[in-house]
């Protein structure tokens, strides 16, 4: 009986996993397909409608620049020999794949024809009827107050074009209206092949007549066939009286690959159902209902009375306690492999940790297994820390007895040092709880490695100070070099009109030097708020070291420190880097001031210069990438930095020299600034009492060429009576710039705002703007620049300014202005400044 219904069972399980596909074939398989034959030929007039989309738009675009044209505009109305042998042949037609240009005045009368076979390059001038046709057509010629163009199709016959048409204005796109351009292009093989390219599907074209209003009744179709799948749409013609139908196919090879594939899966697995099913029935019979029946069998045979026996119906029951019992057996099987392999996993998992992990036997107090990480923290091998007291390996405690199991502290995510083989130590996050393992109380110590964390705050907290110094250090200066400006401007005209021997001359001497100083101070606020104007060009580092032993600061640093030897260790070739010179000449003469001053003494200054290739990463004060870097260095057998002081150098206003005297503290951080700006790095090394050596790496870079520089006059350069348009909002710098410009020989205009400069501009022209960059209405120097070169492409300017951003400059140099006068300045570099823009050739 069992038997028997597992049979019927087994035969329909067969018969249904033979039948669902067919039935699934019919309702999902086949409408899929369809759909997607359908998607397919819907893509490809897609494709075709953006393709002629296209050319029209091309084609349009053509038209536009030949009807907004002073030439064409002109040529309409005389017909002149020269437009037309310099336009309008077969190169310009072959090179626009344009069949033909007609030219139409106001009356729509045909005013000149152009037309070419693009295959032949000989003139073939369009039919007469096609001609009545397009001046039929009254939508190609549009109406007197429309500038706008229109593009279409044109069908005559068995001509197709694609056609544009535009009015013939001005290339202001002004008026009168001359007539009308309407371009042709021909809708050839050519094209065609362009057309099935872009659907990957074959193209066909059909013209049909078209009764108004009915072009938009005529909606994309796609026509199911036994062998194929056609797609049809519709291009009116302008008049819309004709249409261009366009067709293209698709063979239905999907549809009967899939059939086909379908058939050959349905077959296998029908031939691999009544396989399976047939063995599951063979083992079922086998293991199962063998089973069952020698198991009554046996029932039958045992000498007891048949009462109380069950019926064979119950048998059933037997059949599944049977196999309860092999799947209990089976799954407790797989369990304890399971439980094994999740063992084995947790194990990897807890070795390869990012966080160190140490196992503490509680009663023995020795190291029972720790992790690779917390034996990278502590610089130990396995070996060496298990069964070892932990007091002796781990435990950073100085105290003799346990804080944890002898006090019975908690100790969670607390910080403290971790002891290591070298006495160092290290940082680190500490917790500690109990657990158990292997039936025995343990500690499990967790340790985070804060090595990195310390160094991120520690660059943070530098950070931190730098941009808080350098944000007030920048709304200041700004400020106070308009001030100074007056404060240096004004003694410096005073003293060029006062002889030596006059009783103000020193007074104003001094205040003009003073005005200077504070200027210089200024200079460094700027740098290190990074606001600084500076350029990115090539720089000769031998040269700036050069210039600079030759410079009058390094000839008094020399008569200051009398007892202390200057050395230059220099290669000879150039070596060059990408940067700003001033910043680095700045870096370069505070680094050889610190060094001199370093000395008590007699002692040695060494500025060195050469390419250093870093085949790794070097660690020193910080880490520098591999690669090829130019080492600038300065060396000093001085008192040296402490330890505790090396970390802070280039924090700002940190010095150990007396404020106000010969140190400001802003001198090292400036060093620091210039060198990363430049993309370098900054290398320190330095003991107490032995001396210090700061070496700076910047990125080489290919030396430029070489220019020889024009040497500017020994006297201050005047001026010929050049115009030079003063632009400032300050009235006083501004009566001073007039001044000293009148007093140089050229005729000065000056201008409060940028809008009065603007409207100055409309009446005259100017050799020379001089601009502030700041001003006080809605425009700045840049945006009245820009308004000047839109009436003089050359016009040169000088853009001044107490403060600029990098940003801002880098936009003056992008449009053609090439010099920057900071304030303040003196007379001379203004001189200079305004004579060297004027010699300049327009940029």
């Amino acid at each position: 009986m069992l038997r028997s219904r597992s049979f019927l069972i087994f035969v329909g399980v067969v018969l249904f996993i033979m039948g669902s596909p067919f039935l699934v074939a019919r309702y999902t398989l086949m409408r899929a397909l369809e759909g997607l034959e359908h998607r397919s030929v819907h893509s490809a007039m897609q494709a075709i409608q953006r393709t002629i989309d296209a050319e029209l738009l091309k084609l349009r675009r053509t038209a536009e620049n030949w009807a907004f044209w002073d030439d064409t505009y002109r040529f309409v109305d005389d017909l002149n020999e020269a437009y037309i042998d310099g336009n309008l042949n077969k190169e310009t037609f072959i090179n626009l794949h344009v069949r033909a240009m007609l030219f139409y005045d106001t009356k729509r009368h045909l005013r000149y024809q152009a037309a070419y076979d693009l295959e032949t390059g000989e003139p073939d001038p369009l039919p007469g009827d096609f001609l009545d046709r397009i001046s039929s057509t009254p939508s190609i010629f549009l109406a007197d107050d429309d500038p706008e163009c229109l593009s279409g199709m044109l069908v005559h016959g068995d001509r197709v074009m694609f056609s544009a048409a535009c009015p013939i204005l001005t290339s202001k796109y002004e008026g009168p209206r001359q007539g009308t351009l309407v371009v042709l292009r021909e809708l050839g093989e050519e094209m065609t092949k362009f057309l099935q390219q872009a659907a990957s599907h074959p193209v066909r074209f059909e013209m049909v007549p078209l009764q108004r209003g009915s072009a938009s009744v005529f909606e994309p179709t796609v026509v199911f066939f036994p062998d194929r799948v056609l797609g049809r749409f519709l291009v009116p013609d302008l008049s819309e009286r004709v249409g261009l139908v366009v067709e293209t196919t698709l063979e239905r090879s999907i549809r009967r690959e899939g059939v086909r594939s379908f058939l050959v899966f349905s077959s296998a697995l029908a031939l691999l159902a009544v396989f399976a099913m047939g063995l599951l029935w063979f083992f079922m019979d086998r293991r199962v209902l063998g089973r069952i029946s020698d198991l009554l069998l046996k029932v039958r045979r045992l000498p007891i009375s048949s009462e109380g026996m069950p019926e064979e119906r119950g048998s059933d029951e037997i059949v599944a306690l049977d196999r309860s019992i092999d799947g209990l057996v089976h799954a407790l099987q797989r369990s304890i492999d399971d439980n094994h392999r999740y063992l084995q996993e947790t194990q990897k998992i807890l070795e390869n940790h990012p966080t160190g992990m140490i196992l503490i036997d509680a009663e023995k107090r020795t190291v029972s297994w720790v992790n690779k990480k917390a034996l990278e923290l502590i610089g130990r091998s396995l070996d060496e820390v298990r069964h070892v007291p932990c007091k002796d390996v781990v435990c950073p405690s100085q105290e003799r007895e346990c804080p944890v199991l002898d006090h019975g502290r908690e100790v969670c995510d607390v910080e403290c040092v971790m002891p290591t083989r070298d006495g160092r130590g290290v940082p680190v996050l500490r917790s500690i709880t109990l657990v158990t393992f292997k039936q025995r109380p343990h500690l499990l110590e967790v340790v985070t490695d804060l090595r990195q964390q310390k160094a991120l705050e520690a660059q943070l907290d530098r950070a931190k100070k730098l941009e808080t110094v350098g944000l007030v250090a920048g709304g200041v200066a700004h400020d106070l070099n308009n001030l100074l400006t007056s404060l240096v401007g004004y003694p410096d005209m005073l003293l060029r009109r006062l002889p030596p021997d006059h009783a103000l001359y020193q007074p104003l001497n001094r205040i003009r030097d003073a005005g200077l100083k504070a200027s210089a101070i200024v200079q460094d606020l700027l740098t290190l708020a990074r606001r600084g104007v500076k350029s990115m060009e090539d720089i000769d580092v031998g040269d700036v070291v050069r210039e600079f032993l030759s410079s009058a600061e390094y000839a008094a640093l020399c008569r200051t420190h009398v007892r202390v030897r200057f050395k230059t260790k220099v290669e000879g070739r150039r070596l060059c880097c990408r940067g700003s010179r001033p910043h680095l000449e700045k870096a370069l003469a505070n680094l050889v001031r610190n060094a001199a001053e370093a000395i008590a003494d007699t002692g040695t200054v060494t500025v060195g210069l050469q390419v250093v290739q870093l085949n790794e990463p070097y660690t020193g004060f910080e880490t520098i990438p591999p690669g090829r870097w130019i080492c600038l260095s300065v060396e000093d057998t001085g008192s040296g930095i402490s330890q505790e002081d090396l970390p802070h150098i280039f924090e700002p206003f940190y010095t150990k020299k007396k404020m106000g005297g010969s140190g400001t503290g802003l001198g090292m951080t400036i060093v620091w600034h210039a060198v990363k700006d430049m993309g370098g790095f900054v290398d320190v090394v330095s003991m107490p009492g032995e001396g210090t050596s700061v070496r700076l790496y910047l990125p080489e870079a290919e030396p430029p060429a070489e220019t020889a520089r024009s040497p500017m006059p020994a006297v201050l350069p005047r001026g010929s009576g050049e115009k030079v348009l003063v632009v400032e909002d300050m009235d006083d710098q501004r009566d001073l710039v007039k001044t000293l410009l009148t007093d140089l020989g050229y005729e000065v205009t000056c201008a409060s705002s940028g809008v009065q400069a603007i409207r100055l501009a409309a009446d005259q022209q100017f050799d020379l703007l001089v601009l502030d960059m700041r001003l006080e209405d809605d425009l700045d120097g840049l945006q009245v620049y820009q308004e000047f070169l839109k009436r003089r492409a050359d016009q040169k300017a000088i853009i001044v300014s107490g403060d600029v951003s990098k940003d801002r400059l880098a936009a003056a140099e992008a449009l053609g202005i090439s010099h920057f006068m900071a304030k303040p300045y003196t007379m001379e570099k203004l001189a200079k400044i305004v004579y060297a823009a004027l010699q300049e050739e327009a940029q």
